[in-house]
């Protein structure tokens, strides 16, 4: 980030400047090991589909936007929280696309349609299975989301005060 933060960059576009603030946010889930532990490998992969597919970001975009413009100096402590954020998002999208029986997400399989795609089962097993791994990569990723703010550089209390807002996002979606 340029001297001076965002309140200095007003000459960047909204799509640039979210790119650029949240470079490093990619990064980070990208390189993260936390589930490396998973097996089958189908369910690291299911794990891993929707962080590493990426979107529009927004969510640690607007935590690394409100550190940015109220306190710079805390950015490298923020990186974590606003992975956390998108990754938490993803746990959401995957239990989502299940729920509404949706068979794509950023024009890209969902995560219950990639699994059931790569097993040479009958449909309807493999469907099932599919259904089943993906709830277990969003409970996973659920947990990656938890484990980057437990882990943040970040006093006890801030971290608890994270992880019941994330929390409370849970029962709207119901909604």
């Amino acid at each position: 980030m340029p001297n001076g933060g965002l309140l200095n960059m007003p000459d960047k576009d909204v799509v640039t400047l979210l790119n650029e603030l949240t470079a490093p946010v990619k990064q980070l889930i990208v390189s993260s090991n936390f589930p490396d532990d998973v097996t089958p490998d189908c369910l690291y992969e299911a794990v891993r589909a929707y962080p590493e597919l990426g979107g529009k970001m927004m969510r640690p975009g607007l935590v690394l936007g409100a550190c940015g413009m109220f306190a710079q100096e805390l950015m490298s402590v923020a990186l974590p929280v606003a992975a956390a954020a998108e990754i938490f998002h993803g746990w959401t999208l995957v239990h989502d696309d299940i729920i509404d029986n949706d068979d794509l997400r950023r024009g890209k399989p969902s995560t219950h349609r990639l699994v059931a795609q790569r097993t040479d089962a009958a449909a309807d097993v493999s469907r099932k299975f599919g259904v089943d791994m993906a709830i277990l990569a969003g409970d996973i990723q659920k947990e990656w989301s938890n484990m980057l703010i437990l882990e943040a550089e970040t006093p006890a209390a801030v971290k608890i005060a994270i992880l019941k807002r994330l929390n409370g996002f849970i029962g709207p979606q119901l909604i």
